[in-house]
């Protein structure tokens, strides 16, 4: 019977732990107070109207603007972004969306004045190779961890004619590249270092 309790007790302390752990998608309207306990990232340098913070290996910049304010969130430990904008006098969040490498990615949402949802885009429309795919492609064909979190460039549109993938990485030369276009649709490679 005392080991119910104790099992019981857990559990209770647990789920007290787990609700205190705090997610910035559901924020609908801006608190800087959230961040009370965030240290500043001196990493940064020091930008008007912009803060950049830091907690365990998240960090955010926020940065307010007359008619909006944008807060970008990431985590070291992997290229994604998530990205939030919210009006300046309402504090109500007006869209919000995610990007792996600067790339756009997934359903980006905007919400009227009154929070309301106006629209949802899916970045990934048309891509019928998915980001997935891709990943798996540039681990298995050349090496490249695309869930690292290095610098690389990474992009969507066209190339003769084709929707593609446009990966850019940093050689050891500066202001040099290598560039990967891999198709969109059937994840055909259309160009690369190689080719």
């Amino acid at each position: 019977k005392m080991k119910t309790f104790y099992l019981y007790t857990l559990l209770l302390l647990s789920l007290g732990c787990k609700a205190q752990e705090f997610d910035l998608r559901s924020m609908k309207r801006f608190d800087e107070k959230v961040f009370k306990d965030w240290e500043v990232d001196t990493s940064f340098s020091s930008i008007l109207n912009t803060k950049f913070l830091k907690k365990g290996n998240d960090k955010v910049k926020i940065t307010k603007g007359d008619k909006i304010i944008e807060v970008e969130l990431s985590n070291a430990t992997n290229p994604y972004t998530y990205l939030y904008t919210y009006d300046a006098k309402q504090k109500r969040q007006v869209s919000r969306g995610e990007r792996f490498h600067r790339m756009e990615v997934g359903i980006w949402e905007y919400f009227d004045s009154n929070g309301k949802l106006q629209k949802k885009i899916d970045a990934d429309e048309g891509f019928s190779f998915s980001l997935n795919d891709l990943i798996k492609k540039m681990k298995k064909e050349y090496g490249i961890d695309l869930l690292a979190a290095i610098h690389i460039n990474m992009s969507r549109g066209f190339f003769n004619n084709h929707r593609c993938y446009q990966i850019a990485i940093p050689t050891t030369s500066e202001y040099e590249y290598d560039v990967y276009k891999i198709d969109g649709e059937t994840g055909e490679v259309l160009l690369s270092p190689k080719i």
